[in-house]
């Protein structure tokens, strides 16, 4: 009997984690969902204001331009593999780290999941009430990934590019595995973000200002989590202070009566 109650317990942890697993899993297909119906609510894009600063931070070119002039050779190479395969990297990376937490760290799943949510959900009103232009649209900066024989997917929202999705994610996890006192993960996470940042810069996918404003987000969404955690915890201790005790009910003569 211990065994196959044992057994039990282990199938329903199972079946939880992966249900927890699927739904953040299908949580990505809403973000993306909706970050397609963005596209469609006619706000004008905006064109002049980032790239105009980030010309005056790179002194008369934008920091991705400034990249592609120093690096590009005028075809493709494997230096310009090597970031394509970092940018395309971002559609897989946050998941296994997805997988990790919920194999080997559960108890923080809770937090975690608040944490991916307000990373997916966060920048949709601005992707809805400010489209921007990436650099390939706005300047017609090269976008490197033209360049490879299977070309560019299909983007249900290419101006869905402040802040960038590519940096915001890996550097919030970052900043949350850090939080959570993973420091080899967080360490891993934080060196593949800068990696992120430099792609999306040289592969003229976003401007700086982009990247800027998905650096600055991010503590704000641990902030924010670390924040839901402590309401939870405030919230769970309440209740049980005000969960009378069987011996506190006898001491008041108020034995609860049990249904027959």
């Amino acid at each position: 009997m211990q065994s196959d109650s044992t057994r039990s317990r282990t199938a329903l942890t199972v079946l939880l984690r992966a249900s927890v697993f699927v739904a953040l899993l299908e949580v990505r297909l809403l973000f993306a969902y909706l970050r397609g119906v963005a596209n469609n609510a006619g706000f004008p894009h905006e064109r002049a204001i980032i790239p105009a600063i980030d010309r005056f931070i790179g002194y008369g070119a934008t920091p991705g331009q400034r990249l592609q002039s120093w690096f590009f050779a005028g075809h493709l190479t494997w230096f310009d593999r090597f970031w394509l395969g970092i940018y395309d990297s971002w559609f897989v990376v946050p998941t296994v780290i997805t997988l990790y937490i919920v194999v080997c760290h559960w108890t923080f799943i809770r937090s975690y999941a608040a944490m991916r949510l307000l990373v997916y959900f966060l920048p949709l009103p601005i992707y809805l009430l400010m489209p921007s232009e990436p650099p390939w649209m706005a300047i017609h900066m090269l976008r490197i990934a033209t360049l490879t024989p299977g070309g560019i997917p299909p983007d249900a929202n290419p101006v869905a590019a402040f802040p960038s999705m590519h940096v915001l994610t890996p550097a919030t996890i970052a900043l949350w595995l850090w939080w959570k006192r993973l420091d080899v993960m967080a360490l891993v996470c934080g060196v593949y973000a800068a990696l992120t940042i430099f792609a999306v810069l040289y592969l003229g996918e976003h401007y700086l200002v982009d990247v800027l404003a998905s650096l600055v987000l991010a503590p704000v969404i641990v902030m924010a989590t670390a924040r839901f955690g402590q309401l939870l915890r405030a919230r769970a201790r309440a209740k049980a202070l005000m969960a009378p005790t069987c011996e506190d009910a006898k001491a008041l003569g108020e034995v609860p009566q049990v249904a027959a």
